[in-house]
């Protein structure tokens, strides 16, 4: 990969790419792990999580794409570097989202289960 004055990038995109996969995992992984370890507020690590996944998109397109000059226009497959980083980034949000819907309903659940009256024995 040679480097190029013309579209520079503050990291090479093939670089770039698999640190930015790597952390969209490893960043979820370790919110839980920490989050375990709380005995209050064990959301506030998902939540930085969340926001890294979610700007972690825009964070490869000023990382790792090459900006194009004004008068030039892009190329047909300039897209498809951004594309399997959306995919996994669209895949990690939907996981947080059943994981919310599935707390949500077990939290319903305990709320409206009937309440067991003891005999008074």
């Amino acid at each position: 990969m040679d480097y190029d004055p013309y579209y520079s990038t503050t990291l090479p995109p093939l670089i770039a790419l698999p640190i930015f996969f790597v952390l969209n995992i490893v960043v979820p992984l370790s919110a839980h792990f920490v989050g375990r370890s709380f005995k209050r507020y064990r959301w506030a690590p998902h939540i930085l999580a969340f926001l890294w996944v979610l700007a972690s998109v825009f964070m490869f397109d000023l990382v790792g794409l090459p900006h194009l000059a004004s008068d030039e226009e892009e190329g047909p497959g300039d897209g498809f570097l951004f594309m399997p980083l959306a995919l996994e980034t669209v895949a990690v949000l939907a996981v947080y989202l059943l994981a919310l819907v599935g707390l949500l309903i077990g939290r319903f659940i305990r709320q409206n289960a009937p309440r067991s009256q003891g005999d008074g024995y």
